[in-house]
Parts: C-alpha cells; structure tokens; sequence
C-alpha cells in the first residue's frame, strides 16, 4: 500500500470529507488569522485529487483540484513550510490561487499529522503581500496545528463513543426481541405439538382412503414448514444449537427447491443437477436448508427481468461435498463483492433473508466454508464446500422404506404433566391408543397432589419443561422425593441440549423435542423400562 493510499485510507476512517462547518474548527482559523495577523486562514484537507476546506477564513470553503505548490507540498514534505512570495517561487509560481483570485504572494502551512503518522492535511495562512514568518510565530503556528489534530481526535472519539452506544442500545433491542422470540417460539411449539400430535393420531385412525391421506399429508407438510420456521426462531433467540445429524443431501436439495418455487416469479426456473448423488454431510438440516434458501432467492433476484436460470449442483471431490448455486444475472462489482459477507451488508432496499454473513457463519460451524465467484454482467456462483459423510444403512433404509410401527409397549399408568390443555388433550388420547392409562396435571403442585392422593400411583411421568409456578426441573426434583425410581420423559419446545443441562443429574430416561407425533411417542415409550400392566 503506497503512503499516498495509506494516506487517503487514514483520512477517510475519519469520515469528515464534504461535512457540513463545525464551530469548534472555525475557532481554530479564525484565531489562527487574528494571532498571526493574516487575511487568509484555512484547514484544508487532502482527498486522492482534491482539496477539502473543512474551514475556512478570507476564502472560499468547498473543494478544489489537487494541484502542486502550497498545501500539497506541505504535505508531501511533512513539516512547516513557508513561502514569503508565492509569484517568484518556481513551485508555486503557476499556482491557481498565485496568478488568479485571490492572488496570493505569502503562504505558510503545517501538517496535520494523525497518531498514525499520515499527513492528511494542513493548517495554512495566507496573505495577498509577501511577508516573513518569524520563530514565534512558526511555533505559534505549530501549536495551532497540533491544536487541529487534537480537534480531530477528538471528533473522532465522540463519533466513536456515539457509534458504540448506538451499538449498545441495538443490542439491548436485540436481547429484548430475543427473550420475546423465544417465548412466542415456545408458544408457536406447543400450538403446533397440538396440531401435528392429533394429526398423527388421525392418520392412524383414518383408514386407507387415498384422498383422506393425501389431505392429512398436505397439512402434515404445511405444519412441517411451521416446525422449521419455530426452530429458526429458537435459533434466532440464542436457545438452539446446530441439532447434527447425517443428512442425505439429494433429497434436501430436492425438498428445498420445491419448498423455494412458490416464492419465485413464475417465468424463473430453477435447475439441479447431481441429486441423485448418493452423498451425505454432518448438517443441522434446517439450518442448512436455511442458507440454500437464501442463496438461491438471492441468485433469482439477480436478474433485472423476472426471469431467469438458477442452476443448482451437487457434486463430490475427494472428501468433500459440493453446492453451487449459479445465475447469470446482473453481477457484482469489486468493491460490493469485497463486502458481501459483512454483517449487515445488503444490495437489497428493504434488505431481507438470511444474509450472507449469517450464511457464512453458519457453513463454518458445520466445518466448511462459502466462496464467492462474481462480475458484472457475467452473474454470480456460490459455492458451499462441506466435509463428506459416509450415509449409513440405516439412514438409507430409513429413507427408501416406509417406517413401520414399533412393538406394543407394555401398559401402565403415565402420569402427563403440563400446562397447555391443548397438548395434555393429545397425549392423553395418544397414551389411550397405545395401551396406557393417563392421568394429567396442569402444574407441578396438581402434579403432587396427585402423587399425595390414595389413587394408584403412577409407572411413568410425561414432564413439560416450562410450566408457571413451578419448573419442570423443580417438580421432578419434588417427584423424586416421592417416588424416587419413576421413569420420567422431559419433553420441551426449547433447545435440547440446554434443557439436558438444566436436568443434569437428575434421572430422566429420555428427553422428547416438542413439537412430536404419536410416531415419536411410541419409539420413545418402547425404550422405556416396563410398565406394570392394566391390572396390577
């Protein structure tokens, strides 16, 4: 980087170029003029190929060429400069202020030099009649100079300190709106653990009607998406982390475009290639899914027309997987291409989506990276590189065969404790269809009521996680007490692995993500220790 580069960089970060009068500058020249009794008083500062008077006095303020002689020699040379006739100085001799308006025979100036030794600027002072400048006044000068700089340092720290509480006061919105996020995501889980629970119920009631299926199959879909949306909210409010698991990445793809169509112009086309690729990766599937989203709405939005190819492929190269996404739309420059992946950076007005630099960090949580190839008029492509996994048999079995249903557990007496009557109306039913008996409490407090009661005493406990009165790890706690050995599955709409923190060292068997089916509940009860029948 040349000096002259650095130079401009460093006044630049200053962000004061073409910035309207300041009082605390136009002090500065204005003494500066009465002290060293000249006409003309200037700060000036050095942009690549022009002049900035961020004050002025006896002339103009404004902007005006570079040119050689006078201030930019001051700067080039980097100390006190004087000039006692301008009309005879071969520098500056052709100088437009010396042979036009305001004709100027007498100039000094000195530097103005940042804390990183870039020259950026002078402070200057003219006169219309050649003159001397004797050591005081040199040295009054300096210390004028010095008095600048210290002005813009100071300028600079207020900018600072202003910046860092407008930081400050975002991030406690932030905070706020996450601690509000979460909780509408809790409540968006147990309203969807009541439709995909009853739904699930339904499908195993409703027969082999081809229509009926289908139907139940739409809403299944639909509440699918909503769980995913749930989930992205978690994450958002800082109470999900990435759920890995091996992810066929064919299939994902193909769910993904299909989930992506619907928001498209429909003159845009969308074309995969590879999908039948039998590879796989280490992912947290909705977050990624989540990241594909964006860049293929992002890749789609770069057209000018509504119309448009968007290519998507997969591949494989040694032990890694490969996504591109590639359209041919308007492109990006240099300097937009070199900002891409800021936080908060956007060509979109108003900006929405993922963004690139939640996109970035999430790749790079799942060990891989995101690059960027892109000119303009020449389109974009996207490539995500991700570490390969080996697709076990059981993840094919489980993706090429329909899942049949587990062994009948063995009945018993399940006591279901939580605070939606919604979800407790679903397990109850959904404990009758697999053989069980129910018993419900609304809260910790009926919960132990019921456990105090002379009613037979359960062989299971189904325990929400956040319940008003009383925590769920609270009332486990006061269970236990009881019936120290009752086998106990926490189930919860946040994320697991900070609710298996919270009941670390407690005895829970299993732990169930809300929202669940009577799918999931039948596997997780058959892993349960038995039960006492009907008729102990």
């Amino acid at each position: 980087m040349t000096e002259i580069t650095q130079r401009v960089q460093a006044l630049r970060e200053l962000d004061i170029l073409d910035t309207p009068a300041e009082a605390a500058f136009d002090r500065i020249t204005e003494m500066t003029a009465r002290l060293l009794r000249v006409p003309i008083a200037c700060i000036t500062l050095l942009d690549e190929d022009r002049f900035f008077f961020k004050s002025a006095i006896g002339v103009e303020t404004g902007s005006a060429p570079l040119t050689k002689g006078l201030c930019s020699t001051t700067v080039e040379q980097g100390k006190l400069s004087v000039v006692e006739d301008a009309s005879t100085d071969a520098l500056t001799q052709n100088h437009p202020m010396v042979n036009q308006d305001p004709h100027v025979r007498f100039y000094a100036g000195v530097p103005l030099i940042t804390e990183g030794g870039h020259a950026i600027g002078t402070l200057c002072i003219m006169h219309t009649e050649p003159r001397t400048l004797d050591e005081i006044e040199r040295h009054t000068l300096e210390e004028l100079g010095q008095l600048v700089v210290d002005q813009l340092e100071h300028r600079r720290q207020q900018r600072l300190s202003a910046a860092q509480q407008v930081a400050a006061q975002r991030s406690q919105k932030l905070e706020s709106l996450a601690q509000l996020t979460g909780g509408i995501a809790h409540d968006f889980n147990n309203c969807l653990m009541a439709v995909l629970g009853n739904l699930s119920l339904l499908q195993e009631t409703v027969g082999q009607d081809p229509q009926a299926s289908q139907l139940l199959g739409n809403i299944q879909s639909a509440a699918g998406r909503a769980t995913e949306m749930a989930h992205e909210l978690l994450t958002f409010a800082g109470e999900r982390t990435p759920s890995f698991e091996t992810v066929s990445l064919g299939p994902l793809l193909k769910s993904t475009t299909d989930l992506v169509k619907s928001g498209l112009p429909r003159s845009a086309s969308l074309q995969l290639r590879g999908a039948e690729a039998d590879v796989a990766v280490r992912a947290d599937a909705t977050q990624l899914r989540q990241v594909l989203l964006g860049l293929i709405i992002n890749a789609a939005e770069s057209y000018d027309e509504p119309s448009g190819l968007v290519e998507l492929q997969l591949g494989r190269v040694g032990d890694q997987v490969t996504i591109s996404i590639t359209d041919h739309g308007c492109g990006m420059d240099p300097s937009t291409r070199a900002r891409v992946f800021d936080p908060f950076f956007s060509t979109k007005t108003p900006r929405r989506g993922l963004g690139l630099a939640i996109a970035q960090r999430v790749i790079s949580d799942h060990g891989g990276s995101i690059e960027l190839d892109s000119s303009v008029g020449s389109g974009t492509r996207c490539t995500i590189t991700l570490p390969c996994s080996d697709l076990p048999d059981a993840v094919k079995d489980k993706r090429e065969l329909p899942e049949t249903a587990s062994e009948q557990s063995p009945a018993g007496l399940v006591l279901i404790v939580d605070d939606e009557p919604d979800v407790r109306r679903f397990l109850v039913a959904a404990i009758a269809h697999l053989g069980y008996e129910a018993v419900e409490a609304s809260d910790g407090h009926e919960a132990m009521d019921i456990l105090m009661s002379d009613d037979p005493k359960p062989d299971l406990v189904l325990l929400d996680t956040s319940m008003p009165a009383i925590s769920g790890e609270s009332t486990l706690a006061l269970i236990h007490e009881q019936l120290p050995e009752l086998p106990a599955i926490v189930m919860s709409g946040h994320d697991l692995p900070q609710v298996r923190e919270r009941f670390a060292g407690m005895k829970v068997q299993q732990f169930l993500q809300k929202p669940f089916g009577i799918k999931r509940l039948r596997r997780c009860l058959a892993r349960m220790p038995a039960a006492k029948s009907k008729g102990r």
